[in-house]
């Protein structure tokens, strides 16, 4: 078995959760020396249609789709709608269907008022429309792999992730994780791509700054209600 988790050639995710995090433990090492495109080719390699992307259309979520798309041309793309999202984000999610070789997979989330921040009911809203909805799209993918567009310097918690985890009952993989704002800026710049510039995450609070609980939380065995 070499350190990406496979035998003979053959692609596989070991089942059960300490196989999984023994798994992720020894991607993130293997991956972090390598280049940010190394990282997404590696991947793809040996997972191969396992593998998925999954987006918010946030500010610099082109980065990732525009890396991914170029290795691996009609990547599938998770994308939960929760209602809250802004014109722009909308607009932006169907530019990007248009810009990139992506095979775009939206998923509607339960349609909810934002709570209270900081209240049991304000944590009970995300994980029904964000965490427990990519739970079940991920079930419903297939996905052993999901690559997420992460940047360490967003929130404390992302200072201290590794750059591959088990969530949500596969494995989440943050190529750009030792990125900083302005690297994906700059990214954007020399490549031509467009970024959102009004993006509103509910779970997030009232400064953008909280974890929405996609990566954060343990969430192995949450119930779904995500619905395609």
């Amino acid at each position: 078995m070499d350190v990406l988790g496979q035998s003979g050639g053959e692609q596989y995710l070991p089942a059960g959760k300490q196989l999984l995090e023994k798994t992720a433990r020894r991607l993130a090492a293997a991956l972090r020396p390598l280049s940010t495109e190394r990282r997404i080719a590696r991947i793809i390699e040996r997972y191969g249609r396992e593998a998925v992307i999954t987006t918010s259309f946030g500010p610099t979520s082109a980065v990732l789709l525009h890396m991914a798309s170029r290795i691996y041309p009609g990547i599938r793309v998770i994308h939960v709608r929760h209602g809250h999202e802004t014109p722009a984000t909308l607009r932006f999610a169907e530019q990007c269907r248009t810009w990139f070789p992506i095979e775009l997979r939206v998923y509607e989330a339960p349609r909810l008022p934002v709570p209270a921040w900081g209240t049991a009911e304000f944590a009970a809203f995300c994980r029904t429309i964000k965490v427990e909805p990519m739970q079940w799209a991920l079930a419903q993918e297939n996905a052993a792999i999901w690559f997420s567009g992460l940047i360490h310097h967003e929130t404390m918690e992302r200072r201290r992730m590794l750059m591959a985890q088990p969530r949500l009952g596969a494995i989440a993989i943050y190529p750009i994780l030792d990125w900083c704002l302005q690297d994906a800026i700059l990214y954007c710049e020399n490549s031509g791509l467009s970024m959102n510039t009004d993006y509103f995450d509910p779970c997030k609070g009232p400064d953008q700054k909280l974890e929405c609980g996609l990566h954060t939380t343990a969430t192995h065995h949450a119930t779904v209600t995500g619905r395609a």
